[in-house]
């Protein structure tokens, strides 16, 4: 800390911290503590949630978006909440100071809604942790992108390439051409053709 003279029998204390947590303060004369009752416990609190220092798909945490998947999966990245000073950012439990996360998801390029992927927010205070799931239903490349007052955080845009499910014989379908709907004299081909489909409705190629 910083102990300014003001040349009027009084000083100004200062002191910054920059990691949260309980600390103890002390005020001494030398090495003779002052008048009082010392240490004196401080809290210091975490900061305001900064977009560049919080984080998701980050390698560390186990709760990452995959690159690629198929539909009708459900992934989960987390999203955590950090301040200036790379401080864990918790909340109230009754959810007073949650962070305005704006998250938006494409599918080639285009726009799609949260019902469309399923899209699920869960917060946790203990871990200042907002777990992001997505459940996409139609194949393609996927863009989930997380931002905090205008500003990308760290780890986003995250792109994972979703390719159509295994076969799925109630949704798979076939139409028939010609006369092969009717069947026909013996010895003559019909043709038929068959489009397989994924549990969601996608050609499974």
């Amino acid at each position: 800390g910083i102990v300014v003279d003001k040349s009027d029998g009084t000083y100004v204390a200062m002191y910054i911290i920059e990691t949260s947590g309980l600390y103890d303060l002390s005020v001494k004369s030398g090495s003779v503590s002052i008048h009082g009752t010392w240490p004196s416990s401080v809290t210091a609190y975490t900061g305001v949630t900064s977009a560049v220092k919080s984080t998701m798909q980050l390698g560390t945490d186990p709760h990452t978006f995959p690159s690629t998947s198929v539909t009708g999966a459900t992934i989960t990245t987390r999203i955590t909440s950090l301040d200036s000073n790379g401080n864990t950012r918790c909340y109230s439990d009754d959810g007073d100071g949650r962070d305005g996360y704006v998250i938006s998801v494409t599918r080639d390029g285009f726009a799609v809604s949260d019902t469309e992927v399923r899209l699920t927010k869960t917060q946790t205070k203990a871990t200042a942790a907002l777990d992001v799931a997505l459940t996409p239903k139609q194949a393609g490349t996927y863009v989930v992108s997380v931002s905090l007052d205008g500003v990308s955080i760290v780890g986003s845009p995250a792109t994972i390439t979703v390719t159509s499910d295994a076969v799925d014989a109630s949704t798979s379908g076939a139409s028939f051409g010609g006369g092969a709907l009717f069947g026909g004299r013996v010895g003559v081909e019909r043709t038929a053709t068959l489009t397989a489909r994924d549990t969601n409705g996608n050609v499974v190629v």
